[in-house]
């Protein structure tokens, strides 16, 4: 079984790479991200190091990682937590932490109103998509109350995120409040939150997927909805040639 993903989040469920020296048990699994981070920390001293991990990769063990072993529905934070620690102590100073395969699962770590070509409606709602990454970062900024923990699951949200954000930085469940697709078609946001108080409604992300589109065919990623003097171009491009 074969699974397309990131490099070095794809060897922290190398499982199954027994007879490497990046795969089968946790030191060796984890061994090239700390290499990764080594090295860069060792170049550039003076760098604030983040890193983007998958708290859950949504395909059960041995082929993903922040499984239950025993539970393969269960999130387990166990490895992930040790990871973190070990990368703390290698410089690493700011985490943001997605879920889901880009290609197996999308939904996990980018809830939509509209599928990708070639894959399913997921069986739950967006909401339970976006509930599942704020836990996830919750479960980790408990643990490490001191370290900054960008959180992650907002685009879905539209004009309703900063309120939903406020609560979470309220609470001490994350750090700041990242934003990923939804800059594509609303860039202006911080500035409009700062200078108005809040969000125009004609220009938040539809969440239609088509960002995605673009991005996995090699073309330029931008929002077809919001930007379509550009990005409509590119669009249509790549249904030609499909």
């Amino acid at each position: 079984m074969a699974y397309s993903r990131y490099l070095l989040n794809e060897l922290l469920a190398a499982y199954g790479r027994e007879h490497s020296r990046y795969g089968g048990g946790f030191e060796n699994r984890t061994r090239f991200l700390t290499e990764v981070v080594q090295k860069i920390h060792a170049y550039v001293p003076s760098l604030c190091l983040s890193v983007r991990l998958s708290g859950f990769d949504g395909i059960p063990f041995p082929y993903g990682f922040g499984f239950a072993k025993d539970s393969p529905l269960d999130i387990d934070l166990t490895e992930l937590i040790v990871v973190i620690r070990r990368l703390l102590l290698l410089g690493c100073s700011l985490f943001n932490v997605t879920a889901g395969n880009p290609r197996q699962k999308p939904h996990l770590g980018r809830p939509y109103d509209r599928r990708l070509p070639g894959s399913q409606f997921p069986d739950e709602h967006p909401l339970i998509g976006v509930k599942r990454l704020l836990n996830i970062t919750k479960g980790l900024q408990k643990h490490f109350p001191n370290v900054p923990f960008v959180g992650t699951g907002y685009s879905w949200l539209r004009q309703f995120f900063p309120y939903v954000g406020a609560a979470v930085i309220e609470n001490n469940e994350a750090s700041m409040i990242g934003l990923g697709r939804s800059s594509f078609a609303y860039p202006d946001v911080p500035r409009d939150l700062v200078e108005q108080g809040y969000m125009d409604v004609n220009k938040v992300c539809l969440t239609c997927s088509r960002c995605s589109e673009l991005l996995r065919n090699g073309s330029h990623s931008g929002c077809v909805t919001r930007d379509k003097e550009i990005y409509e171009k590119e669009y249509r491009k790549i249904k030609v040639n499909e």
